[in-house]
């Protein structure tokens, strides 16, 4: 049965933050715990700010995170204006924004021999999930899945001295790099 994770909301969100927020109030994965949203990068370790304290919370592998995912930029955002000249000449309309964005989801499958099928039905769910996105203003082009292993995840994150166990069954990791691409409304 799918169900909604809880995300990290905030109101008033623009730009980038609030195209991720509006992709992760679609998703419904019945194993989908929480949603950070774009997580804040701190000396190489993607960061989310615990609403209740202002204490930085690492979202690498750890005791208090399973089943979750969060977003982090891939890259600088490119703006395109309508008639596709550059924004410096004429500006007409709203432009367009593309960000290069990476969705990072971490989780622990069963510990049985039905590992194998879980992990291959929620990669298979994810991939659904990003390309035939529904209610979504803007476009999603996925370009790349990777989860041959978590350190390849985690790819240009500091892990540090992570327990091995973070990186083996049962626990899986998989990210989507994908572009997203969006009209932007702000003033």
């Amino acid at each position: 049965m799918a169900k909604n994770p809880t995300i990290n909301s905030f109101t008033n969100l623009r730009g980038v933050d609030g195209e991720v927020q509006k992709i992760q109030a679609l998703m419904s994965f019945s194993w989908l715990t929480n949603a950070f949203g774009m997580a804040e990068i701190i000396s190489g370790v993607p960061t989310q700010f615990n609403s209740n304290t202002s204490d930085p919370q690492p979202l690498t592998p750890n005791d208090q995170w399973v089943d979750y995912c969060f977003w982090t930029y891939a890259g600088s955002g490119t703006v395109i204006y309508g008639d596709g000249m550059d924004g410096m000449i004429m500006r007409k309309g709203k432009p367009s924004i593309t960000y290069p964005v990476s969705c990072i989801f971490y989780m622990r499958l069963p510990g049985d021999k039905s590992y194998k099928i879980e992990k291959t039905d929620r990669r298979q769910e994810v991939i659904e999930f990003f390309d035939t996105l529904i209610g979504y203003p803007g476009v999603v082009t996925p370009s790349e899945y990777i989860d041959h292993s978590i350190q390849g995840v985690f790819e240009g994150f500091q892990l540090g001295e992570k327990e091995d166990r973070w990186f083996q069954l049962p626990y899986y990791g998989l990210r989507v790099n994908m572009d997203i691409t969006y009209k932007n409304y702000c003033a």
